[in-house]
């Protein structure tokens, strides 16, 4: 009889042993995928981190480029509306560059790449700055690779144009003569390229590219759990809705009869300002906001010396237009 139940405990045995095995099997790839899920972990963070570096890099690089294209569009604003002389050029030859040179902006996107050669490994709560990122290297890169193109051309065609019809252009940099002065102040064919030259630089995207790379510098940073402020010219406080809500209220226009009044509220990121029209503003520097419409115009916000928000101020080209000071 008990010869009889030994081939079934042998087959029980066998059995259990197979389950362990199996078992054994299970945990050792639960392991395995769980050593490959922190593996491509930390590469999804590197990548994240140097993407970072890559914002941060083309951030400051667009400051310096900011600088130059402002100091030019101030010159043009003064080409165009006549107010340069024959003796502002004798003190300043570099006027006479205005539209024959540029800066072109180089987008650092290795990062990026190597973000979309592991695309399988990103996790669903990375979609949303994952969507931002593709918009800044997809679609804003490529904006930004055709202005710098399309300027690039309109340079070369200015520099050609000048060689072409006027014998003394070669001379130009070892000094004005009275003829070239003549030229720059008083030529039409001349402004009307400047003119043209300036309605390229009312369309170019350097401002809006600034100010989404820094809101996504500050997402990458939740990701990533960098214990670190943010740099200076990263600027965070468009993603802080407690220091967005200050900005909020009411504003009422000085020096105006009848009075009129702005109404400034805000989204998680976004500022918006209502005048006679909503205002889309992206900030550009700290209290300082671009608007969407005018390239050219800022809202540069006032505060007292507590920080408190006082008012606002509607620059274009330097120049006031409007001033408003907050309502309590």
């Amino acid at each position: 009889m008990a010869d009889d139940n030994k081939p079934l405990k042998y087959a029980r045995y066998a059995i259990g042993e197979i389950v362990l095995v199996v078992i054994g099997i299970l945990i050792a790839l639960q392991i395995n995928n769980w050593n490959e899920g922190k593996k491509n972990e930390e590469k999804l963070n590197n990548i994240f981190i140097e993407i970072q570096e890559d914002l941060s890099k083309d951030i400051l690089r667009l400051d310096e480029i900011l600088i130059w294209y402002k100091e030019k569009d101030s010159i043009i604003y003064l080409v165009v509306n006549d107010r340069l002389t024959i003796e502002d050029y004798s003190k300043n030859k570099h006027l006479s560059y205005l539209t024959y040179n540029n800066e072109p902006f180089d987008i650092h996107a290795n990062g990026f790449n190597k973000l979309m050669n592991n695309i399988d490994y990103i996790k669903p709560s990375h979609k949303a700055v994952v969507d931002k990122l593709k918009n800044l290297y997809i679609e804003k890169k490529n904006n930004i690779e055709k202005f710098n193109e399309v300027l690039e051309n309109e340079v070369l065609k200015n520099i050609r144009e000048l060689g072409e019809n006027k014998k003394w252009a070669y001379k130009t940099r070892q000094g004005l003569t009275a003829e070239m002065k003549e030229y720059y102040v008083n030529d039409p064919f001349y402004k009307n390229s400047v003119g043209f030259f300036e309605t390229l630089l009312f369309n170019f995207k350097y401002l809006e590219y600034k100010s989404d790379a820094s809101v996504i510098y500050a997402d990458l940073s939740k990701i990533t759990g960098r214990k670190m402020e943010l740099p200076d010219h990263i600027l965070n406080s468009i993603h802080d809705t407690d220091t967005l809500k200050k900005y909020v209220g009411i504003y009422k226009q000085l020096n105006s009869e009848p009075p009129y009044y702005g109404n400034v509220t805000t989204d998680k990121y976004n500022i918006y300002i209502d005048e006679e029209q909503t205002f889309n503003v992206f900030q550009i520097a700290r209290d300082t906001f671009g608007i969407d419409q005018a390239p050219n115009a800022y809202i540069i916000f006032k505060r007292d010396h507590n920080k408190k928000i006082m008012g606002y101020k509607f620059v274009s080209h330097d120049e006031l237009i409007l001033e408003f000071e907050k309502i309590e």
